[in-house]
């Protein structure tokens, strides 16, 4: 499991870059959310190649938060399996269902900065 507040492209090429070295190779769920000042498939095309899987979130601690259903509808331009959930929790109940069927064995939450809070504050592991 990997958390990323990188949101454009150059930071979609290093993480993809990063995974395609993994030790675990494998099929890839995203958890992604992003706001509206960002380029959603600059960041999404670089994964293409990781047999990714995208879930969109809703960022909740921000007003410019993209939709999900637009965000997911980006991810599938850029050449991606996406759908959009309806929350953070939802997209985790799937990740665990896909993680137990062992359909995947990466995860990556991604795409927004305020996305990671939103984990953070949920899991109760705030910075120091």
């Amino acid at each position: 499991m990997w958390i990323d507040g990188g949101h454009n492209p150059n930071a979609g090429e290093a993480i993809a870059r990063e995974l395609s070295k993994s030790t675990q190779p494998g099929k890839l769920l995203m958890i992604c959310g992003m706001i509206n000042t960002k380029d959603p498939l600059g960041y999404f095309q670089p994964f293409k190649s990781l047999d990714a899987e995208v879930l969109t979130v809703p960022v909740t601690m921000s007003d410019a938060g993209v939709e999900p259903d637009d965000l997911a509808q980006i991810a599938q331009q850029a050449g991606l399996r996406a759908s959009a959930t309806t929350d953070l929790n939802q997209s985790l109940d799937i990740a665990r269902k896909l993680i137990r069927d062992g359909d995947i064995n990466r995860v990556l939450f991604c795409g927004s900065l305020y996305l990671i809070g939103e984990i953070l504050e949920l899991n109760q592991t705030f910075p120091s």
